[in-house]
């Protein structure tokens, strides 16, 4: 086979046939001359003999394995070490794509991408609902990385040579995706997006997103006794609130966006012929994330704190500038949802000196 127009790592870990919808999806692809490498991490089950079985018969997949690592990370960089394609792609073991994905991602980097990533479908395995990703979803800027993850791997692709120029997936936990495409980002390279929902992601309540730890916090607000933190912790997740949250997203959204575009390195997806007033979304900095609030024990004091993705804290600190610089009007509502309970408004990083408590455990140690 002469070398693939693009290569595509799909790290697995015990998926037996269930990852053979997912390996065919790749094979189905509009653009033929490919190679798929699957890495099975440590597999203790059929997964191997699975995936050999899909390799006989078709001569562009190719069966990597190494031991356990856990996390996905180095099965990566194990897979773009074996791949012999310019352009790598990515593909999570529980997702699919559509036949034309590899197809649009490859117009985006005819266009000069050094990054490029598509739209999505995410589909929520419990419940059965899906919802596509956003225009707003798909709006890149370098300032925008820093404050959201923005695309999971499934939709993305990018030059096999940055990989080597930021130091490869870094290993660990959770939070890769966003720390890789971060360091994309500071070192320079271009990204060039698509609304075209070609991917399609796994909510699945047992990936590994809802077990990532996330060591680094927002500090919110500051309270004498547990009880009061955990009451306003839970008015930040009540209804009224994320409404009034979401619309404040959207204020400071569409009150950023004219400053980055006149700032220039703004980039719109492919295929959005809107106005650029009408993307916002309300997927803010805290808009809905404030859903995720933990109480905290700091000192003798105790924390509403808000557990960030971000994988470092000098990233943490970044994310923390934006919030007071850029999305004001959220930091408005959390902070007087605070101080409605009696708390202080706080802000700031918990880089780890807090001690997490469940906020329940404050609720019915007080009882």
């Amino acid at each position: 086979m002469t070398d693939p127009v693009i290569s595509v790592v799909c790290p697995t870990h015990n998926r037996s046939r269930l990852i053979e919808p997912t390996i065919r999806s790749v094979l189905e692809q509009t653009v033929r001359d490919i190679e798929l490498i699957v890495v099975a991490d440590g597999c203790t089950d059929d997964t191997v003999a699975v995936v050999a079985e899909l390799a006989a018969a078709d001569r562009r997949v190719r069966l990597v394995e190494t031991p356990a690592h856990g996390h996905p990370a180095e099965p990566r960089n194990r897979g773009v070490a074996e791949a012999d394609g310019d352009l790598i792609a990515y593909l999570d073991h529980d997702d699919l794509w559509a036949a034309g994905h590899l197809a649009e991602l490859l117009a985006l980097f005819e266009e000069g991408a050094d990054v490029a990533f598509t739209g999505c479908v995410r589909n929520d395995r419990a419940t059965g609902a899906s919802s596509p990703s956003t225009p707003f979803g798909s709006t890149w800027h370098p300032w925008l990385q820093v404050m959201n993850p923005i695309f999971e791997p499934s939709r993305a692709a990018h030059r096999r040579a940055l990989l080597a120029d930021v130091g490869g997936w870094a290993d660990g936990p959770g939070l890769e995706d966003w720390d890789l495409w971060q360091r994309f980002t500071d070192g320079g390279a271009r990204f060039v997006s698509s609304i075209a929902p070609t991917a399609i992601v796994s909510l699945d309540t047992a990936t590994r997103r809802h077990r990532t730890p996330r060591p680094h916090r927002l500090r919110l607000g500051g309270f004498d006794a547990p009880r009061d933190a955990a009451t306003a912790a839970r008015e930040l997740t009540a209804e009224d609130t994320q409404r009034a949250l979401i619309s404040a997203a959207m204020r400071d959204a569409g009150a950023l966006l004219p400053r980055l575009a006149a700032g220039g390195g703004l980039v719109l997806p492919h295929g959005w012929e809107g106005r650029l007033a009408d993307l916002p979304d309300g997927n803010g900095a805290l808009a809905t994330h404030t859903l995720d609030t933990v109480v905290v024990q700091r000192g003798r004091g105790f924390e509403v704190q808000l557990p960030l993705w971000c994988r470092t804290v000098e990233h943490a600190e970044r994310f923390w500038r934006g919030v007071r610089q850029d999305h004001s009007e959220q930091w408005t509502i959390v902070a007087e949802a605070m101080t409605r309970g009696g708390g202080r408004e706080l802000g700031g990083i918990d880089q780890g000196e807090g001690t997490y408590r469940e906020e329940t455990a404050h609720v019915a140690g007080e009882q």
